[in-house]
């Protein structure tokens, strides 16, 4: 189990510019579940907690897709049913509990709250170091096709590869020659 705060976009729709239906919370408990026996997990958000409008959901990580572009580190896009999306049509749908990715949300027409299927979240990690954290454990739990990182950093040249060779002749010369070790040369 893994806990961290974010701010989060829910969105009951697609995301647009002017979502009809979305909501934002701020401070929220993100945990993140891992099965014991295989690939997969689930996640659990807790909204406004120790408040009189707490709330929360729960979903199961097997039809998300997730984003994250390192151009904005700490934002992760979790899209629901997004992993469904790119799977083959031939595969039968995956039944997942009817409560699972739903959370409260007024109505548009504002008669009252009630419970909503997610589609989109924005995640804001507080920090970049947990939102690395949280893309690390994801990528751990699915598969490759659900995740999706833009712009990764590639990894830094060896420090030779930075040296011209003259430099490094040089630094090589007076670690290896004893001369000029004893201030001979």
């Amino acid at each position: 189990m893994k806990l961290t705060y974010a701010d989060v976009h829910y969105y009951f729709s697609a995301p647009t510019p002017r979502p009809l239906s979305h909501r934002f919370d701020k401070g929220s408990y993100l945990y993140l579940y891992k099965n014991k026996k295989d690939r997969g997990g689930r996640i659990e958000v807790a909204n406004n907690v120790g408040k009189p409008e707490q709330d929360a959901f729960t979903g199961t990580l097997d039809p998300i897709h997730v984003r994250q572009s390192h151009k904005h580190p700490t934002l992760c896009t979790l899209t629901v049913d997004g992993n469904e999306a790119r799977s083959h049509a031939a595969s039968p749908p995956i039944q997942h509990p009817e409560h699972h990715w739903r959370l409260p949300n007024t109505d548009p027409r504002n008669e009252g709250k009630y419970l909503f299927r997610l589609h989109t979240l924005d995640i804001y990690f507080w920090t970049g170091a947990d939102a690395t954290k949280f893309m690390d454990a994801i990528e751990r739990m699915l598969e490759p096709q659900q995740v999706e990182i833009i712009d990764r950093p590639s990894a830094p040249a060896p420090h030779e590869h930075l040296m011209s060779p003259v430099v490094q002749k040089l630094e090589n010369v007076a670690i290896e020659d004893t001369n000029y070790q004893d201030g001979k040369t």
